[in-house]
């Protein structure tokens, strides 16, 4: 009260922070950095704030959203407001992480990549055998694929792949996953 008469402050409101998925960033507000989220902290009517976000790392900041700071979304890494009520400003993040995976495994006639593009990027496929040596390249690096879901069927004996242990190596941007894959003859 002392505070808000002496500066002559509209009244205190609750500021809360929080991030989805959980964990997926920080935020600073102001100059505090909270040790973990969900957080609320006082603050005053009349003062505006700023509050900024980081994602860590495997993610990607998206938008902000609140219930009466601003309508609909907002995907502004800092934003500054004035916060006239107790509000809570949420932070959305997706993940960078890409789903791949090969089945079945170990295959026989045929084989299925299936893998998830979070964003549009440049994206791999080769596969490579027990001494380090490409075999067949799937998807060639030179292209870029849009975000989306995506399942590529292929014949081992295009590419030539006798019975025995190779590696499927998946990139897309800075994302790299290796699955070990066995041919197994039916």
């Amino acid at each position: 009260t002392y505070i808000k008469d002496q500066f002559n402050l509209v009244k205190p409101v609750t500021i809360g922070l929080a991030v989805d998925p959980p964990g997926a960033g920080t935020i600073q507000i102001s100059t505090i950095v909270p040790d973990s989220l969900p957080w609320s902290g006082i603050y005053f009517d009349g003062v505006p704030v700023t509050m900024t976000v980081n994602a860590n790392a495997g993610y990607k900041f998206q938008y902000w959203k609140c219930n009466s700071a601003f309508t609909g979304e907002n995907d502004s890494i800092s934003i500054t407001r004035d916060v006239h009520a107790d509000d809570t400003f949420t932070a959305y993040f997706r993940s960078l992480e890409l789903n791949f995976s090969v089945s079945p495994n170990p295959f026989g006639n045929s084989v299925t990549f299936t893998y998830e593009l979070p964003e549009d990027a440049q994206a791999s496929l080769k596969i490579y055998n027990v001494l380090g040596q490409k075999v067949a390249e799937v998807i060639t690096p030179d292209q870029f694929t849009k975000a989306g879901s995506y399942s590529i069927t292929l014949n081992p004996d295009q590419y030539t792949l006798a019975s025995g242990v190779y590696f499927a190596e998946f990139k897309a941007g800075d994302y790299s996953k290796v699955i070990k894959i066995v041919r197994a003859r039916e």
